[in-house]
């Protein structure tokens, strides 16, 4: 899989999308994790498929799970597919969208099961736009758990303090144990000083 992709902290900030499903795991980085931990294994383990097609893509396009846009597309996520059409279209115009389809196509071409989809929903966005169907850009569509739609990378450029603790807590340890040794390897020549000098 390719690295994240940089997100930038002003723009998940300002998310209606991201200000109204951090709610949901209370704006706190911990239980974000813990809740995706739990989400993002099931859906692994039951649209396997979906992990196959974003191997080589990367793994968030925006504040967007790579895995979450690819469920969308193939149906596995969301309430209906005319749903799930109506939000898609109201992201065409985000500037993730055409680096997200472009990858997504990329995988399509030796993938048949996904050019079929593909298809389908392509055909569906049409019909919803033609209908003027297009959900508002700022919401997630029901059925979604939005641990599993926002990318941890949204997650840390809004929390980057959490992220440094989290990453920077083994070092800050190691001082720890390091400075416990030294100290102990002191006092014992000191005592054992002070002792001979009886």
């Amino acid at each position: 899989m390719r690295p994240p992709q940089p997100v930038s902290t002003s723009s998940v900030r300002s998310s209606p999308v991201y200000a109204s499903v951090s709610r949901s795991w209370g704006g706190n980085a911990d239980s974000y994790y813990a809740r995706r931990t739990t989400v993002y294994t099931s859906y692994r383990t039951s649209y396997p498929s979906v992990f196959i097609v974003t191997h080589n893509m990367y793994p968030n396009y925006g504040m967007y799970d790579s895995g979450f846009l690819t469920g969308m597309f193939m149906g596995y996520l969301g309430s209906s597919m005319v749903q799930n059409a109506a939000w898609l279209a109201a992201q065409q115009n985000e500037a993730w969208y055409a680096s997200y389809r472009a990858d997504l196509d990329r995988q399509a071409i030796d993938n048949q099961e996904l050019r079929e989809k593909l298809a389908a929903m392509d055909a569906e966005i049409a019909r919803q736009r033609a209908a003027g169907n297009v959900a508002q850009a700022g919401s997630l569509p029901d059925g979604v758990d939005p641990a599993l739609a926002v990318a941890p990378e949204a997650v840390n450029a809004v929390e980057p303090e959490k992220e440094q603790q989290s990453s920077g807590g083994g070092v800050s340890w190691i001082w720890v144990v390091v400075g416990v040794i030294v100290g102990a390897v002191v006092a014992f020549f000191v005592l054992a000083s002070i002792a001979r000098s009886r």
